[in-house]
């Protein structure tokens, strides 16, 4: 006999959250790792000569210097497990997975869609993400030795949008439930491709061009702190909310609070709101700094300030804020209609 709760648990609604792996779930680019551990030197300028040459897609540089590039022809699958243990990950990702899924409300899918060779990922991220949740770049390594002998896939550039179409199919979660959180310009695709099925786009950096694309900007060195824009978005929830009934949000809340700053696409890096932080303190000899809120101007008469409208939009949107009585007393002096004066016989 299946209850009430148990049916509204298996109707909960089903969303899909993908995210990037360097620079993202990780500080340092998992390349980089990898050619200091092979003493391979200049990769930076050489990832720079492919980009300006675009032979590849942005993201795919160290696939191909794996395939092609003679100081890379010696990694093997030891070199490349051993790269992604010497990663060092942000902190909160066992947090974010975890409370993932024990949220209440919904049933959030976690993955991990990256153009990092996949046995770094899975090595950085052994027993916080299952290896099926993780996809990268995959080669075809010879069974004796070990040699990489071709590339099978490379998801990056337009190659994570098919990932997700592929996940999104065999989850059956439709594009608007679907949450991505990217860093670099190679995420700028998928970005698109999610914004136009109107779902939720998260940057992790100050990318230019994600920023002008993404819905919301985090920066934080904690990857927990992205679930503060999602929720928010997703399931409605206020920021005390996501602060108290968050599970496992008291893990990470016992020391300092997280730095994290969330911004608003078009709010000229203007912060909206500071997640998991206290609040300001107060001026040496002053009052706490109060900021007023931001919202449309009142009528003349209702406020003290004296009204200026620059445009006629303000002045229309002015219009149908105020009642109908006082229309004429909020019109600016050149628009009020002039008085007739009686004229001598």
């Amino acid at each position: 006999m299946t209850t009430r709760r148990d049916a509204v648990e298996t109707h909960r609604p089903r969303f899909l959250m993908a995210s990037d792996f360097d620079q993202t779930l990780s500080f340092h680019d998992s390349g980089a790792v990898l050619a200091e551990l092979l003493n391979v030197r200049n990769f930076e300028h050489k990832v720079e000569g492919l980009a300006a040459s675009n032979l590849v897609q942005q993201g795919g540089e160290l696939a191909y210097l794996i395939r092609h590039d003679p100081e890379f022809r010696g990694v093997r699958r030891e070199h490349l497990e051993e790269a992604g243990r010497r990663v060092r990950l942000k902190a909160g990702i066992r947090e974010l997975a975890s409370c993932l899924a024990e949220l209440p409300e919904a049933e959030f899918s976690f993955y991990v869609v990256s153009a990092a060779p996949r046995q770094i990922v899975e090595s950085a991220l052994c027993g916080i993400v299952p290896p099926a949740n993780i996809f990268g770049t995959e080669f075809d390594l010879d069974p004796g030795s070990g040699e990489v002998r071709a590339i099978k896939r490379v998801p990056a550039g337009y190659g994570k949008v098919a990932v997700l179409d592929e996940l999104a199919l065999a989850t059956r979660t439709p594009l608007e439930r679907i949450v991505y959180v990217g860093d670099g310009s190679s995420d700028v695709h998928v970005m698109l491709h999610v914004n136009n099925g109107d779902g939720f786009t998260v940057a992790v950096s100050e990318n230019s061009q994600l920023a002008r694309i993404a819905h919301s900007v985090v920066l934080s060195d904690s990857a927990f702190s992205v679930l503060a824009p999602v929720l928010s978005r997703m399931l409605n929830w206020r920021l005390g909310r996501i602060r108290s009934g968050l599970p496992g949000a008291h893990r990470i809340r016992r020391g300092r609070p997280l730095p994290a700053r969330v911004f608003r696409r078009g709010s000229r890096r203007r912060p909206i709101r500071t997640a998991w932080c206290r609040r300001p303190a107060a001026r040496p000899g002053g009052r706490r700094s109060r900021r007023r809120p931001a919202g449309p101007r009142t009528c003349r008469h209702r406020s003290r300030k004296p009204l200026r409208c620059s445009t006629s939009v303000a002045r229309e949107a002015l219009r149908r804020r105020c009642e109908p009585e006082c229309e004429l007393r909020c019109r600016p002096q050149h628009e009020r209609p002039k008085r007739r004066t009686r004229t001598g016989s």
